[in-house]
């Protein structure tokens, strides 16, 4: 009786011990489910890695450009003070595109970088002014017009601060003058239109005072003339307009004796032409709005004192620009005549003029300055609307460049090299007079 109870007892103990079927199968599930998830979890995993690797090679095996291929810069102007314009050259098609808050541009250019930067603001907003660079490397800006009355302030650019300060000034407003640094660094301002009329009134500003002196008259009253120093360190003036006629008259400016003597006659009056010293010593003057001689040149010797045709334009233009290149050629360019985008050169060994690839923008009364590298730097202007364009010449390639454009739309305004390579645009018309300056520079 005690085995049967014994065994009766282990036979209950096993049936209370054992699971049901309901949690044998939910074990089951679970283990089924954890099973399905784990490899879930893997799989998840292993298709990022894949979607990963894949997106990787798309983008620096398959899209990526080759060696080949050019590289664009981008131009970013905020809305920040001040501004600043980055250029990042290449050989690349333009394209442009607009973010909300910044205005990337990429540019066709050179291998070079380029940026132009706000450089201060004149204290009086000017245009139809001059500009000198003085001695200690400052620029000395007088005159011009206001957008109600001429100017007869003047101020100083110094490049070390990023300033403008006023200096003395001159003894008559004047805009459409001109003026010129002398060889004993006191600059030179003549002519030009007053609130009377057209004037001969010359002044002389000493740096080292600040201070303004009328010197003796000139024998012609004119404005729209040219002032050039010449080799010998005298001062020519030639041509203009007086509110009558286009002049022929030229005059000569001796410092060491602060007198003005008539020198001979152009062969055609002229205005708005352009004077340059070329690099045998003798000035080519060329175009001007006298019809039909707007495409004619000629050439001042200094030692006779005689003026000469030489070969003509290939088209007339006044308000251009002409600048001596460094292999000794003159670069002409733009015009009002016809308002173009055509551009010759000069060569004085033969005297003759050659038709070059017309500049990417129509413009005249714009600006050209040559940099350092040889190259010419065009910019702004007008033709229809006033322009904020600017474009490189290359005389290597003889090819034209479109460069980052300026923070300023402008005309008649002014440009000058500093000591430091760096362009000095300032001041100019932006539908009304402007007081803003702007650097160009090469990084």
């Amino acid at each position: 009786m005690t085995k049967h109870g014994c065994a009766c007892v282990f036979e209950i103990n096993f049936y209370l011990q054992r699971p049901s079927e309901n949690t044998i199968r939910t074990i089951n599930n679970y283990q089924w489910w954890q099973s399905r998830r784990i490899k879930l979890v893997i799989s998840v995993i292993v298709l990022a890695i894949v979607i990963i690797t894949l997106s990787l090679v798309l983008k620096f095996v398959i899209l990526a450009p080759k060696k080949s291929e050019t590289t664009t810069g981008t131009t970013i102007t905020t809305a920040s003070t001040p501004s600043i314009t980055t250029e990042l050259y290449s050989t690349a098609t333009t394209t442009t595109t607009t973010p909300t808050t910044t205005t990337p541009t990429t540019t066709t250019t050179s291998n070079e970088q380029s940026v132009w930067r706000q450089a201060g603001n004149l204290n009086h907003a000017r245009y139809r002014h001059a500009a000198s660079v003085l001695t200690d490397g400052k620029v000395l800006v007088t005159g011009g017009f206001s957008g109600s009355y001429q100017l007869d302030s003047a101020e100083l650019y110094d490049p070390t601060t990023d300033n403008w300060t006023l200096t003395g000034n001159m003894n008559i407003e004047r805009e459409l003058h001109t003026a010129s640094l002398l060889t004993n660094g006191r600059v030179l301002v003549v002519g030009g239109e007053s609130a009377h009329g057209y004037t001969d009134v010359a002044e002389l500003y000493d740096p080292s005072t600040g201070m303004w002196t009328v010197i003796a008259t000139m024998q012609q009253a004119r404005a729209e003339h040219t002032e050039t120093v010449l080799p010998n360190g005298k001062v020519l003036v030639a041509g203009g307009f007086n509110g009558a006629s286009h002049l022929d008259n030229a005059e000569l400016y001796d410092p060491s004796t602060e007198t003005w003597t008539n020198t001979s006659d152009m062969n055609v009056g002229r205005e708005h032409h352009t004077a340059c010293v070329l690099k045998d010593g003798r000035v080519l003057v060329a175009g001007g709005g006298n019809h039909p001689y707007e495409n004619s040149a000629e050439l001042y010797d200094p030692l006779t004192e005689i003026w000469s045709f030489t070969g003509n334009m290939t088209t007339g233009r006044e308000r251009h620009t002409a600048t001596v290149l460094e292999d000794g050629k003159v670069l002409v360019t733009g015009g009002a005549h016809d308002q173009m985008s055509s551009a010759e050169l000069y060569d004085p060994a033969t005297e003759t003029w050659t038709a070059i690839n017309a500049m990417k923008q129509t413009r005249f009364d714009h600006t050209a300055s040559v940099l350092a590298n040889g190259k010419v730097l065009i910019a702004g202007g007008y033709i229809v609307d006033v322009l904020d364009s600017a474009e490189l010449y290359d005389p290597f390639t003889e090819s034209w460049i479109a460069a980052a454009n300026m923070n300023h739309i402008r005309t008649d305004h002014v440009a000058f090299v500093l000591a430091n390579g760096k362009v000095l645009v300032a001041g100019g018309y932006d539908n009304t007079a402007m007081n803003a300056a702007e650097l160009y520079e090469l990084l």
